[in-house]
């Protein structure tokens, strides 16, 4: 019987080491004030019944793509772009570009860019006496995701 192999400690990508951009409108932003984000998508799944089984079949036929984040309240460059839609009924679209960048981890650089992104949710105001620090959630929709770094296949994974 072959050793188990066992992932190393600092094999773990630190969520700490990162950046995340916005381009809208032509300039580029440093999200900082990120504390978390996430991208998924979501298959639309056609199922299809079949002749000689009970199991039904799935075929996908499409697919979402959606991000959520969580970040301190200090930036009103998220806010602006629904303002404009209140007042104009013009959507703005946007990119975002993620990056994973973990100095201890052999998996190298991941990075991740969302194209053509809008809200679909954001807080306009906010107070909380409770907080001493306050945090809103945003989260949208995108058109197309591109990924120019993937990390890199880890030490002990392939046989």
């Amino acid at each position: 019987m072959a050793e188990q192999r066992i992932m190393p400690a600092y094999e773990a990508i630190d969520g700490r080491h990162g950046a995340a951009y916005a381009t809208i409108k032509g300039k580029r932003y440093l999200l900082f004030q990120l504390t978390n984000f996430e991208t998924k998508t979501e298959k639309n799944n056609i199922e299809l019944q079949r002749l000689g089984t009970t199991i039904g079949g799935n075929l996908s036929s499409g697919i979402k793509l959606g991000w959520e984040a969580e970040m301190y309240y200090n930036t009103d460059i998220f806010r602006a772009l629904t303002l404009d839609y209140i007042k104009t009924g013009k959507e703005t679209y946007f990119d975002l570009q993620i990056t994973n960048d973990d100095p201890n981890s052999s998996a190298g650089r991941h990075t991740v860019i969302l194209r053509d992104c809008k809200l679909n949710n954001i807080t306009m105001a906010l107070l909380n006496v409770d907080n001493q620090v306050l945090k809103e959630k945003i989260d949208g929709t995108c058109e197309d995701i591109d990924a120019p770094e993937l990390f890199k296949v880890l030490k002990g994974m392939e046989d």
